[in-house]
């Protein structure tokens, strides 16, 4: 009888864990990637999925005056351009920078960090309340996510002595994710003043430094003179009323709650045992680095915070999600590095996946409902070209019926005014109503020459965060009536 030696025992679990781990982040990948063949969105991913369809020009001219950053409706279009006019084609703008978390996870991450560091990004950047909604949403937050991460892992190296071709994906990586949204600009900044660590140790980095800085100015700057002028007027139309606490910002990279206080303790056992193992340990790269991560999320949060009370609320936490990923990665950087690594990482890792399941199982249930509600709607909801739409809902007039009824007249009215609709004489309208219509309006209607058709009640498209059910009519005006 034969026993394997410890060796090669150990031997054996290095090769077979970075299997597991591309196994693991593949089923992740897999649970979003059957959630993108749907064609239900909501007004924010409706615009999103306008400016794909507009040529370039126009693209820069609406995004400047709405205050967004174009490189992730550049995105978006080239996917337009390449696969057509489908729903997956949308949804697919935020999966691939999401599939490209995963990969940075099971192959940068793992080759430095280990198996924990990655494991740990890849259940948070994927099981998150947030990561459910954001890794399909038509918007441009996984992309934001992806390009701060690759950021984060190339400012890893360069306070490492990292060589030339590290200092160049930090400044690409860096800039796209300032083109992709401007809390992301904020976060990234953060990297920069990181760089400046390096002066005292090594006065040589000051000629890469002062490149890296001009490179960031020189790129941005063009945007920047877009975006001035404009931002006056964004700030003067902002929807928003309401300002996040600190405890929000912090809770938002924390779900479920209570892994917060496995981080804390990882935080003070890694931190605690460096102090006691060096007096230098404070100017460490690795210190510099991870408080770099947790500076920058606090930091985001802090500016935001403090334009939304100086000046009035411009900051929503989800602005946030771009930073989530680094927050994943120093929380499994600490993990890795602590006397208890094994039990607190199983214990999170396990907890996570209990408590994150139901809720993705619940996300995608909900999904494939509003979705077959939708395709259902569309099939009965046949409006002519002349037809004209009316909505009591902001998001159906400002985007949605654009997607599923292009060409067509739409406007936003009053659920107590619907009687203006049958003013206009048009030979068609269609009312999309987030209430059943009155005897007395269908009597106004029929007193204007309309006779009319409740075609549909249902849930149509998707509503932020809840379901929109609407009862939808079609007027025809009569034909001895008609002007």
């Amino acid at each position: 009888m034969s026993f394997s030696s410890p060796t090669s025992r150990a031997q054996r679990s290095r090769r077979i864990l970075p299997w597991l781990l591309y196994l693991y982040a593949l089923v992740l990948f897999a649970m979003h990637f059957v959630r993108i063949f749907d064609n239900s969105f909501w007004g924010d991913e409706g615009f999103s999925i306008g400016l794909a369809q507009m040529n370039v020009f126009e693209m820069l001219q609406v995004t400047a005056a709405d205050n967004h950053p174009p490189l992730y409706y550049l995105f978006t279009q080239l996917l337009y351009h390449l696969l057509g006019n489908h729903g997956y084609v949308y949804h697919l703008s935020a999966l691939i920078p999401y599939g490209l978390i995963l990969i940075l996870a099971c192959t940068v991450i793992f080759r430095q960090f280990g198996l924990i560091p990655a494991v740990v990004v890849s259940t948070f950047a994927s099981l998150t309340d947030t990561a459910i909604m954001f890794n399909v949403e038509a918007r441009m937050y996984s992309l934001g996510a992806f390009f701060v991460l690759a950021a984060y892992l190339a400012l890893h190296n360069i306070l490492h002595s990292g060589k030339t071709s590290d200092w160049v994906i930090f400044s690409v990586a860096s800039l796209c994710a300032a083109y992709t949204h401007y809390y992301a600009l904020i976060s990234v900044a953060f990297f920069y003043l990181a760089l400046l660590s390096l002066l005292p140790q090594d006065k040589s980095s000051f000629k890469k430094i002062l490149i890296t800085y001009c490179a960031a100015v020189v790129v941005y700057l063009p945007w920047l003179l877009v975006l001035l002028p404009t931002f006056k007027r964004a700030a003067a139309d902002w929807w928003s009323t309401f300002i996040p606490s600190p405890i929000n910002c912090i809770g938002f990279f924390f779900n479920p709650s209570w892994t917060v206080l496995i981080f804390g303790l990882a935080f003070l056992l890694y931190f605690t045992a460096q102090a006691k193992s060096s007096s230098k340990w404070l100017f460490a790269p690795d210190t510099i680095w991870l408080l770099t991560g947790l500076l920058s999320a606090a930091g985001t949060s802090a500016v935001g915070l403090i334009v939304s009370h100086a000046v009035r609320p411009l900051f929503l936490v989800r602005y946030l999600y771009p930073l989530t990923a680094v927050v994943y990665l120093v929380f499994g950087f600490l993990l890795s590095k602590v006397r208890w690594r094994t039990i607190l990482s199983s214990i999170l890792i396990l907890g996570t996946l209990v408590c994150s399941l139901p809720n993705f199982y619940q996300t995608y249930q909900r999904e494939k409902r509003i979705d077959l509600a939708t395709t259902q709607c569309l099939e009965v909801i046949t409006p002519s070209q002349d037809a004209v739409l009316y909505t009591t809902n902001y998001f159906l007039d400002w985007t949605l019926f654009d997607y599923y009824f292009p060409g067509r007249v739409h406007a936003q009215i009053e659920s107590s005014n619907t009687s203006q609709c049958f003013t206009f004489s048009d030979p068609e309208i269609w009312l999309f109503m987030e209430h059943a219509l009155s005897d007395a309006e269908l009597n106004t209607a029929s007193d204007n020459g309309y006779s009319h058709t409740n075609v549909c009640n249902s849930t149509f498209a998707e509503g932020p965060g809840e379901d929109s059910f609407y009862y939808i009519y079609k007027f025809q005006k009569s034909a001895n009536t008609a002007p």
